[in-house]
């Protein structure tokens, strides 16, 4: 659509400002407009009706008050600021509206002598004059036909681009993804049939279009980010019919709320609660909501720009605010027009090479290039940002009225017609709020808290719902809100004089939460209970908290590889909603402004940092100690001493992570495997951690009598390439007593750098001491104790020492060895664990003692974080009775350890698939699988990539619900494996038994499996490649025969599609070669000699060497010279022959 020919100009004045007429060529009808400050311009083809300006053939009243088309209203998102001038008009300043109009009245009436007779066709032969059929937002406007027009913008000839619009589109895996791909495959078909055959290809369209809905509904929740990729765009259905767009997600870009829902599970229903959920509600209409990225950082958002798709009461939330399109639909919308568009931004003409299309709150427009969106952007999270005074990790700024200050509180008791009666007493409503004003204020320091009941809080007489509790509990919990809302409302509740709700009410069926409350926005409901703690727990939401969380690497290390655990940080209501002295934590009191950013400590420096505790309201000063990890997480230290009765707390800090947005926080355990669990989680008085790829090491070094009490922290942040590590050695003048007596014991510790010495004493009694070269101590109780002492240079450098005392005259047993590399190095500081509750560290030479076993057997675990372990020689098996020696391991990092397949993935199963209910015998060795099918995985159905299709019963809508597998496999006499791991491919649910035993479930309930078990989710997408891998003890893999068995379920009997896969893994350490043993002439004596190692190797000799031989161990104990084992034995006239050990390879000399 172009416009050529004159460039004639009138020029004509008003009283409010300059405006000017111009015919710049037939047919085409230029407008310039200024006013004070502002300016804009208008080309407008004449044939065109002037539809490129608004829906209605009308000029708008104003420059940017564009009309919009028949939308739904919750889509229309038209912004209040639509009709004035802002960073998303395409305008070259900010307007006034009452300007302009005699200039509009003046050119409709040129026009109108200027309008042409005949319509204008495009290049495709249709007609342009026709008015759209919608219109979207201001600044550049869409038309079926004309593609895009820009409501100011300066005319430019440029030959037009063929583009095909399915450039823009994502290409779907078509083995992963194939229902998407057939899908696009027939619109591809269908765009360039003729009429006739569209005709014909429609059943088969909806039939492909129903499928990718099915697919649809479950990518969503498992992929959000994968369903906004393959969604087909608004613009790209016009053509289609409506019953394949009907079965098509819905687009939307409006401006809405997103909210963040925290739940509290009752007990024994975690597994069943969604921790946090999202809601998304667009005017009267809201929808369980899916996103990623940056908006899982993200609290509750009301009233803010959102682009994504809707579905089936679900929506995939995209982490943007504004959408931006890709190149290829930029290019498209743009081909065939007349100029470049103008930049929203920058208010220049962008080239059509760099013009990147936006679209934010259903207002499109072009910007020139990736970063001025990025720009854009930018300025609009702003203005929606959160409520709180400042960003966790941010600026000071003033106090924030949301998180601070005196709180009005309505507790709104509601009951229902089939569960009647008042659900709590005006006394336990008073004890409530007294409890929350006294529990905040505490933790605030006095900057928040909730008024009393009568001052400003108020709580409502017992308020009936209009539907029974068995209604509200088969639907979403905002409905009983909603309702209570309008009740209290109805009872002459002003609601907007209160800065926070609760709906109280007795138990209802089908909620699973003790408690629920929105993050980062008013509104809570908890559920039969008056516990300050759990109204404390969702107030927190309300203030912005998250859950606080444990990071749990199941004993292995401190910040290894794990999982977090939500609710696992015991320490803090948002982790136990208890109250009391469970402080929320110094992170979450900086987020909420209560601990200013003055008093958070960010180490600008190596050296030593003075903290106090943030669990007493007279506390002062610095409270909390931030440093960086990494670019997306900080360490929080704090120090805690309301917990009288946790020695670990009195005497240590204790660390957390958290994200530098608002995630939640994640308590780390500087014990891990211990016997307290997380009780000991704190790093204690002389003790480092080390997090050596942040460079970082922190040592509390000094605990102070100041009021309240307070802890020195050093901080070291390196790298320190040319640290070396002290060494210590104990002194113990008597190292056995009776019951009380004290003894004393001295470390003997030196620093090849001269760096100063911390000291953590550890008297094998769970009690300990953290500070100085010297402790005395007394034993309570008779038995055998390890008394080991670790020495700090506070950079990374550590060595430990041990001795054991012996007190009374204990029964009990040991268990002692060494721990070496594959090159002979000792390993200081593995666990060595005999049980749960028995365990110890090994020293600077590689040396432990377990003491105190009772006569029996026990399995010997050896950890340490980044190795892997194996027994040098006697099993991890080890009975007692007498006390074992040499009970040996030998150590690898991972680089050093060889993985090889036990069970290899695509290997060949058992399987039953006839719906039957087999109990329990079916995961036992005994059991007889003969009559089962058998097949080669992937096993399963629906999918393009199964090897082995497995039924699903007569009834397509009423599937199976579960299948069965079995594999039976041998792990041969040699193996000795230091770990295991499982990868299970799976869909929806699955449950592995190793020999009867349960190793593995994931996407299934808690409590008993039966055959009509549904799993907890769906799975599409990635989830339906994925293996899933957890760690299996290696101590099941014993020599022999053993069977592995699987059960699969479905999600639902409508189910599409399952798979089954299952790999098993085991580590070797490789073991190191055999010493060759070295035999000399000394004079009248033989030297023999053998390398020093890992391995305990014993010297044996026999007289005959032949298959009967009988060998005999030398008394002698070899002696240790410069990594060497050497023995002198006299000469004889007889042959004789020596080896080392019957266990490996030897070498036999003859003696001549």
């Amino acid at each position: 659509m172009r416009c050529c020919g004159w460039r004639s100009r009138w020029i004509w004045k008003h009283g409010v400002g300059p405006a000017a007429w111009g015919l710049r060529k037939p047919g085409c009808l230029a407008w310039w407009w200024s006013g004070g400050d502002c300016q804009a311009r208008w080309n407008v083809p004449l044939s065109c009706g002037f539809a490129s300006l608004s829906s209605n053939n009308r000029w708008p009243s104003s420059p940017g008050a564009i009309q919009h088309g028949s939308r739904p209203a919750h889509l229309n998102a038209q912004s209040n600021r639509s009709s004035r001038c802002g960073p998303e008009l395409a305008w070259f300043c900010p307007m006034k509206r009452r300007q302009g109009f005699i200039g509009v009245a003046a050119g409709v009436a040129l026009a109108a002598l200027l309008w042409p007779s005949g319509p204008e066709t495009s290049r495709w032969g249709r007609s342009l004059t026709p008015q759209p059929s919608q219109v979207v937002g201001t600044g550049f406007h869409l038309t079926p036909s004309s593609g895009i027009e820009s409501s100011r913008g300066v005319l430019q000839e440029r030959p037009p681009r063929p583009i095909s619009k399915f450039a823009s589109l994502p290409r779907p895996d078509p083995r992963h993804e194939s229902k998407f791909a057939r899908f696009l495959q027939w619109l591809e078909e269908y765009e360039t049939a003729d009429v006739g055959q569209r005709n014909q290809m429609e059943d088969a369209g909806v039939g492909l279009a129903q499928r990718r809905r099915e697919e649809m509904l479950e990518l969503i929740p498992s992929d959000p980010k994968r369903a906004l990729e393959l969604s087909i765009p608004r613009w790209f259905r016009d053509s289609l019919p409506e019953s394949v767009t009907g079965l098509l997600e819905t687009p939307f870009n409006a401006r809405g709320h997103l909210m963040v829902r925290a739940a509290l599970p009752l007990p024994g229903e975690e597994e069943d609660v969604p921790r946090v959920e999202r809601i998304l509600e667009l005017g009267e209409e809201t929808y369980r909501a899916y996103t990623y990225g940056r908006r899982l950082g993200e609290s509750s958002r009301s009233d803010v720009g959102l682009h994504g798709v809707l579905l089936e009461g679900i929506a995939a939330v995209h982490e943007r605010t504004v959408r931006v399109a890709t190149r290829e639909e930029t290019a498209f919308r743009l081909a065939g027009q007349s100029r470049d568009p103008v930049c929203t931004v920058s208010g220049q003409a962008a080239a059509a090479a760099d013009a990147v299309l936006v679209e934010h709150e259903g207002e499109e427009s072009f910007v020139c290039g990736t970063p001025h969106a990025e720009d854009w952007e930018s300025a609009l999270i702003a203005e929606s940002s959160n409520r709180f005074g400042r960003a966790s990790e941010g600026p000071v700024l003033s106090a924030s009225t949301y998180t601070e200050g005196l709180k009005s509180l309505v507790l709104i008791r509601v009951d229902f017609e089939d569960k009647a009666g008042i659900p709590f007493s005006d006394t336990q409503a008073e004890t409530l709020v007294s409890g929350l004003q006294n529990f905040f204020d505490e933790n605030s320091f006095g900057r928040a808290g909730f008024r009393k009941l009568g001052d400003g809080s108020e709580v409502t007489p017992t308020l009936r719902m209009p539907r029974t509790s068995a209604w509200y509990g088969t639907n979403d919990a905002s409905r009983l809100r909603s309702d209570a809302r309008t009740a209290a409302r109805a009872a002459g509740y002003d609601l907007t004089q209160f800065n926070f709700d609760v709906i109280w009410f007795k138990k209802v069926s089908g909620f699973k939460w003790a408690g629920l409350g929105y993050v980062g926005s008013p509104g809570a409901w908890v559920q039969d209970t008056a516990s300050v703690g759990v109204t404390a727990h969702e107030l927190g939401h309300n203030f912005g908290l998250e859950h606080a969380n444990f990071w749990d690497t199941s004993g292995e290390s401190v910040i290894g590889p794990g999982t977090m655990v939500e609710y696992g940080d015991k320490f803090d209501t948002m982790g136990s909603a208890n109250a009391g002295s469970k402080h929320f934590n110094a992170r979450y009191k900086s987020q909420l402004n209560w601990i200013p950013t003055s008093d958070v400590t960010v180490p600008a420096s190596n050296g030593v940092y003075r903290l106090f505790p943030h669990d007493d309201p007279a506390s002062s000063g610095p409270r909390a100690i931030r440093i960086r990890k990494n670019s997306s997480t900080n360490y929080w230290v704090e120090l805690r001493q309301r917990y009288t009765g946790n020695k670990w707390l009195a005497d240590g800090v204790t660390l957390r992570w958290a994200g530098t947005g608002s995630q939640a926080t994640r308590l780390l355990d500087m014990t891990p495997g211990t016997v307290p669990g997380k009780d000991d989680a704190a790093l204690l008085l002389g003790r480092t951690f080390s997090d050596w790829k942040a460079n970082l090491h922190l040592t509390p070094v000094a605990k102070h009598p100041t009021t309240p009490p307070s802890m020195d922290i050093l901080v070291q942040i390196g790298p320190f390439p040319e640290n070396r590590t002290p060494s210590v050695s104990l002194s113990a003048p008597v190292v056995q007593a009776s019951a009380g007596s004290e003894l004393r014991f001295t470390a003997l510790a030196s620093d090849p750098d001269g760096d100063a010495l911390s000291f953590f004493w550890d008297f094998g009694d769970s009690e300990f001491q953290g500070q100085g070269p010297t402790a005395n101590h007394r034993w309570a109780t008779g038995g055998e104790y390890t008394v080991r002492c670790e020495v700090s240079d506070g950079k990374g450098g550590r060595a430990s020492a041990h001795v054991v005392v012996r007190i009374g005259n204990p029964s009990t047993f040991r268990i002692s060895g060494r721990v070496l590399t594959t090159e002979g190095l000792p390993v200081e500081g593995v666990r060595m664990a005999a049980s749960s509750t028995q365990m110890t560290w090994t020293d600077s030479a590689g040396n432990y003692v377990l003491t105190g076993l009772v006569g029996g057997t026990y399995s010997l675990k050896a950890v340490l974080a980044d190795y892997a372990f194996q027994p040098a020689s006697s099993g991890t098996i080890v009975s007692v009775g007498p006390s074992r020696q040499q009970v040996d391991f030998v150590a690898a990092p991972p680089s050093g350890v060889l993985t090889e397949p036990i069970v290899t993935a695509g290997s060949v199963w058992q399987f039953l698939d006839d719906g039957t209910s087999l109990g329990t015998a079916w995961r036992e060795r005994s059991f007889d699988d003969s009559s089962w099918k058998e097949g080669a995985a992937p096993l399963g159905y629906g999918d393009d990539n199964e090897r082995t299709a497995v039924g699903f019963g007569p009834n397509s809508n009423s599937k199976f619900v579960t299948t069965y597998f079995r594999r039976v496999f041998q792990v041969g006499a040699e193996k000795a494996y230091s770990a295991a791991t499982l990868g299970v491919r799976r869909d929806d649910g699955a449950v592995v038994y190793l020999d009867g035993r349960e190793i593995f479930r994931n996407n299934m309930p808690s409590g008993t499996i039966t055959s009509t078990t549904l799993a907890t989710g769906t799975v599409s997408g990635s989830d339906e490649q994925a293996f899933f891998n957890v760690s299996v003890n290696p101590n099941l893999l014993s020599p022999g025969e053993h069977v592995l068995a699987v059960e699969i379920h479905q999600s639902s009997r409508s189910s599409s599609d399952i798979v089954f896969d299952l790999e098993l893994l085991g580590s070797v350490v490789p073991m190191p070669a055999p010493p060759i043993l070295t035999v000399e002439r000394a004079g009248e004596e033989l030297r023999l000699s053998w390398p020093d190692g890992p391995r305990a190797w014993q010297l044996q000799e026999t007289e005959r060497l032949e298959p009967t031989a009988t060998w005999s161990a030398f008394e002698l104990t070899p002696s240790a010279v410069g990594g060497r084992r050497i023995l002198l034995i006299p000469m004889r006239e007889q042959a004789r022959f020596f080896r080392l050990s019957d266990k490996a390879a030897a070498r036999s000399l003859e003696e001549r």
